[in-house]
């Protein structure tokens, strides 16, 4: 014969501060709230150690960026020398084609072109003449052109920019270059 005991066990309880709990539930909660704290000191402790590495390696990153300012020192010094020896090239090029030959370059440039075409600005580089002027109009502005592509023997005359500025200005602004094609 088999015995069974169909009534409900009898709960046990605790009495805390006159409250009374049931010992089955208390542990349960006590249980559940341990992991819960198990799992954040795991996931905190993780995360500190993740941090640690990533703060030393930041580190070790400074010390070489630190470790190589001398370096970077003397880069930056270089790099300031090979600038000021590219400006004194660049000046020695255009001092190079001066004197009586770019003067009657000038001249000669000056004489091509046309009374009703105004030169504002010339400016002479190292290979080419640019032009900056005023035309009274496009066919103006095409017979200059034509002019300056014969002042100069070996050159070619180039229109860089043609703009009218303002609606009430009947002048058309140029840029244009003389130099070798």
């Amino acid at each position: 014969m088999i015995r069974a005991n169909l009534l409900p066990a009898s709960r046990a309880t605790w009495r805390v501060f006159g409250v009374a709990l049931d010992r089955e539930r208390a542990r349960t909660c006590v249980s559940a709230c341990t992991a819960i704290a198990a799992v954040a000191a795991a996931t905190f402790g993780l995360e500190t150690l993740a941090f640690a590495r990533l703060h030393g390696e930041a580190q070790r990153a400074l010390d070489a960026v630190d470790a190589h300012a001398p370096l970077r020192l003397r880069a930056a010094r270089i790099a300031l020398d090979v600038a000021r020896y590219q400006e004194f090239e660049r000046e020695m090029r255009v001092m190079r084609r001066s004197g009586p030959g770019v003067a009657a370059d000038i001249v000669r440039i000056g004489n091509a072109v046309p009374a009703a075409v105004r030169l504002d600005a010339l400016a002479v580089t190292q290979d080419r003449i640019e032009l900056n002027g005023t035309a009274q109009s496009l066919e103006t502005m095409g017979d200059a052109l034509a002019a300056l592509d014969r002042a100069l023997p070996g050159t070619a005359a180039t229109l860089v920019r043609l703009e009218r500025r303002g609606d009430a200005s009947p002048l058309l602004h140029f840029a244009a270059r003389v130099g070798r094609p």
